[in-house]
């Protein structure tokens, strides 16, 4: 036996019967489909957060964690990743820079040290 509940504000419930007071009528357990700029804790919770940090939240079917931008995780998405940090001025996550050194400056610097040593060392006997 199902038994019926109204979708969520902030949410749309795929495959659910037509809107009528307070929302569309889904059987339990369909999916709900959080709106952007939103966020659920489990597919359990029937409560729909807003999120401190909108773009953050990219909605979706599956709640929690995967909801979250790229970078971004946690409770609300309100918590950037390992290596991640929080951008004020972009308003979301963004990768930290590498400290590995890059292979293209490295060959780059051997090749004008081997470019420029010969005219050094020109230099230095004939001088």
């Amino acid at each position: 036996q199902q038994s019926c509940r109204a979708c969520p504000r902030r949410a749309s419930c795929p495959g659910t019967a037509a809107p009528g007071p307070g929302g569309a009528v889904q059987p339990a357990g369909t999916v709900v489909d959080v709106d952007r700029g939103y966020w659920r804790w489990n597919e359990e919770a029937e409560a729909i957060f807003t999120c401190p940090h909108p773009r953050l939240c990219e909605g979706g079917p599956i709640p929690g964690d995967p909801s979250c931008r790229e970078g971004s995780e946690g409770p609300l998405c309100a918590v950037c990743s390992d290596d991640w940090y929080f951008s004020e001025s972009r308003d979301r996550c963004l990768e930290c820079e590498s400290d590995d050194v890059d292979i293209v400056t490295v060959v780059t610097l051997l090749v004008l040290v081997l470019l420029i040593a010969p005219f050094v060392v020109h230099r230095l006997f004939l001088s």
